[in-house]
């Protein structure tokens, strides 16, 4: 009986000259290179935290509550990294502000400006305020070429089938190829600040349920991170019972999260004030590198700046210095 064709008979033959994996012994070389390459991790500029953590690499999540501040320190710590003078650019993907917002709250904390008067038009301002807007936009112009703000509008492209319509995507892999054009022309990876992981746009078919989404997302991430060497500075939305419990278990979406980040911090805030300038508790839930520590910091909302008060146990108390204490450095405001 003769037996009629199936797929079967138009496989593609199969080349057996497959390439050798190579074992680890022609890597080692390769590697002892390599070492110290990755430097210490990048700041967050208060500086007795930044000590104990040895600095902030690879995929950091960053949550808290609404109106925590989470915004606002991740721009605090974005503009501090490009007014160094270790000439590393910074990026910043905002899904939930537009740039002119980003721009503002940046003129806030810099110049110490309060909101209403960037309000304003230049015309309208007084002498000494247009003096103080100027010399704040000076500021920010000596770093500006190291600073990138992409924001939703950014991403819109015409749909493909031809239908007209556009929707915002995320494109990884353009955007992978940015990252690494940014790494050749400043010689080193960059910061790059996404506000917020939940808002990233994707396309439809990864985007129909929350933890299938966050599960493309992060595979996504973590090859941009392994693959640009950049630091990535992820700001996470938190579940509601997660708000008051804190770790890693806070954080909205799936627990690929959890397995994926190399670093995990909350802010939260332990007085439960109404007042515009907050008490608030900056905590590492998971270092993948060692320390953990746990910090006291002080939020002025009017400018939009978080300064240092002093680390703490995870009983909640200041710890003890092993030395004298000297005396304290304020931070300075002026960058």
């Amino acid at each position: 009986m003769e037996l009629s064709p199936t797929e079967l008979d138009h496989l593609p033959e199969i080349s057996l000259d497959t390439p050798k994996w190579s074992a680890l012994d022609q890597y080692l070389e390769e590697y002892y290179a390599q070492l110290g390459s990755q430097g210490k991790g990048l700041k967050t500029y208060f500086d007795e935290f930044d000590k104990k953590l040895e600095g902030l690499r690879g995929i950091v999540i960053m949550g808290g509550e609404p109106g925590s501040g989470k915004t606002a320190l991740a721009l605090q710590i974005g503009f501090d990294t490009a007014a160094d003078e270790a000439n590393i650019p910074v990026v910043i993907y905002s899904f939930e502000m537009p740039k002119a917002q980003l721009v503002t709250r940046l003129f806030q904390r810099v110049g110490k400006i309060r909101y209403r008067t960037l309000q304003q038009k230049t015309t309208e301002l007084t002498e000494a305020d247009r003096q103080q807007v100027q010399d704040t936009q000076k500021q920010i112009q000596n770093i500006a070429h190291r600073l990138f703000i992409r924001e939703t509008k950014d991403f819109f492209k015409g749909a493909k089938d031809g239908s007209g319509s556009i929707s915002a995507v995320f494109d990884f892999g353009e955007q992978i190829r940015h990252l690494e054009q940014l790494t050749q022309q400043f010689g080193k990876p960059p910061l790059v600040i996404i506000d917020s992981l939940h808002e990233i746009p994707v396309d439809q078919q990864y985007g129909r349920e929350l933890k299938q989404k966050i599960d493309h997302l992060m595979l996504n991430l973590r090859n941009m991170c392994d693959q640009t060497g950049a630091t990535i500075l992820l700001i996470s939305h938190q579940s509601r019972s997660g708000q008051s419990s804190g770790g890693l278990q806070s954080f909205m979406g799936s627990a690929s999260i959890e397995y994926t980040v190399d670093m995990a911090l909350t802010i939260t805030n332990p007085t439960q004030e109404d007042s515009p300038e907050k008490e608030r508790e900056l905590s590492v839930a998971k270092n993948r590198y060692g320390p953990k520590p746990k910090a006291r910091l002080y939020f002025d909302g009017a400018f939009m700046d978080f300064e240092f008060v002093e680390l703490i146990s995870s009983l909640g108390v200041a710890m003890p210095e092993k030395a004298p204490k000297k005396a304290s450095k304020k931070k300075d405001d002026s960058i």
